[in-house]
């Protein structure tokens, strides 16, 4: 069963699942689940009765109850998968509507109960094993892909999370042993296809990946949404640190910073954002053809919505490694001879409203991720929203934000109407996702304060 953009469970073998590996509450739980999603495409529309008897947040209601009854049940014993897949689509609900309490604690609970199925070593032997021969046979294989999709859908709701919260991730990567997923059609027919670990290193991260040609659109959008997430860390400190000084008397838990110290760390912090400006230059290289987005008109299609995904990500990553150079406090410091300005080949990092008509001016390329953002939702079917990432609401928010910015900025009349028409644009996505997904009306808002 596939929802939205991602798979949790062995299609052809579902139903079987249902009828007979599970009790009657166990089933109850699994489908109401996958009701509170799947129902939000049925009650949408101007019948009541519907509505009524199709409500997504009745089925949420009867799956939660449910997955924490048994889970008290469970007492010390590791819960069986099925409970871990029913909590994730719960979880995910609450996540489509904000990452508020319920569902922050929610993931929290999602990713203690993945420690303890051990789902961050589903590959250890293959990981330990000298030759990385895989010899599992079809139908262990197909179990172990299960998990590993459990495992990796939790881990992008977990970057999705602590990035919006701009927490430290909960996951640590460093020690896992799990595989990247594979495409569907290779996991539903039971063929055998290799895939890659996930790497620490970003530069080896899409090169590993690259060479196992494993072509999921899931996979290779796991790779980039790391890039993201990496690039944000670097430009979004969790934890203020303050400079030492001889006036300064006040510290964060005595984190004092020299002047050295600090520009040896503002050095250090933007040469692992150019290489990973680099490995994003080699990502969208590599990316397989099949995924690749080239400006065409999007259809509601599973391909489309990984395309669109991707596509969105790229940019937003994009963004989120030029991002502190274009909003630095000290940016005029960019023009100082020691600065680390490793993203322009200009002598500068224009500011917005000073002269940045190069083309590989950092403002420029900001401007250029956002723009072609707008674009891939200018080229989306009308009902786009009803069949996409509805956590890519976030990422049209960050871009709206950018249109008012670009449109204040503005040099010329027509940019203005430019800017100002690309916000409207993103603004009535906004609308529509709220309208459809009751995603948190605080993005509107916020957006309305602006």
């Amino acid at each position: 069963m596939s929802i939205f953009n991602f798979s949790l469970f062995h299609r052809p073998t579902f139903q079987q699942r249902i009828d007979s590996e599970l009790d009657p509450e166990q089933s109850t739980a699994l489908l109401a689940s996958t009701f509170s999603l799947s129902a939000k495409h049925l009650c949408n529309d101007r019948d009541d009765t519907r509505k009524e008897v199709l409500s997504p947040s009745k089925f949420y209601e009867i799956a939660s109850n449910l997955v924490h009854k048994q889970l008290r049940n469970s007492g010390d014993r590791s819960p069986p998968l099925f409970l871990l897949q029913t909590f994730i689509m719960t979880t995910y609900y609450k996540l489509v509507s904000g990452v508020r309490g319920v569902a922050w604690r929610s993931l929290g609970a999602v990713i203690r109960l993945a420690y303890e199925l051990r789902l961050h070593l589903v590959d250890l032997p293959l990981k330990l094993s000298s030759t990385k021969t895989d010899m599992d046979l079809v139908e262990v294989w197909v179990a172990r892909e299960e998990r590993r999709r459990a495992w990796w859908t939790i881990w992008e709701f977990e970057v999705f999370a602590t990035t919006i919260r701009k927490c430290r991730l909960g996951m640590d990567l460093e020690q896992h042993a799990t595989l990247l997923p594979v495409d569907d059609k290779f996991c539903f027919n039971g063929e055998k296809k290799p895939s890659c670990f996930f790497q620490k290193d970003p530069v080896l991260r899409w090169i590993e990946l690259k060479n196992s040609d494993n072509e999921s659109g899931r996979a290779w959008f796991i790779v980039i949404n790391s890039f993201m997430r990496d690039a944000h860390s670097l430009s979004n400190a969790s934890v203020p640190v303050e400079s030492s000084s001889d006036e300064d008397t006040g510290s964060y838990g005595g984190n004092r910073l020299t002047s050295n110290q600090r520009n040896g760390q503002d050095f250090e912090r933007a040469s692992k954002l150019a290489v990973l400006d680099n490995c994003l230059s080699c990502f969208m290289l590599s990316l397989p053809q099949e995924l690749r987005y080239r400006s065409e008109h999007l259809f509601s299609t599973p391909s489309d919505s990984e395309k669109q995904t991707i596509h969105a990500m790229i940019q937003l990553a994009k963004i989120m490694i030029l991002h502190k150079d274009c909003f630095r406090n000290d940016y005029r410091a960019v023009e100082r001879e020691d600065d680390a300005n490793v993203f322009s080949n200009t002598a500068s990092s224009p500011w917005p409203g000073e002269s940045g008509s190069h083309p590989n001016s950092v403002w420029s390329r900001y401007l250029d991720a956002a723009n072609n953002v707008v674009r891939i939702v200018r080229n989306a079917s009308i009902d786009h929203i009803r069949y996409g990432d509805p956590l890519l609401v976030n990422t049209f928010w960050i871009i709206a934000a950018m249109q008012l910015v670009q449109r204040t900025f503005a040099k010329t009349k027509s940019e203005k109407v430019m800017a100002q028409s690309s916000f409207d644009l993103l603004h009535l996505t906004l609308i529509q996702h709220e309208q459809y997904w009751n995603t948190s009306p605080v993005l509107l808002q916020n957006l309305d304060k602006l």
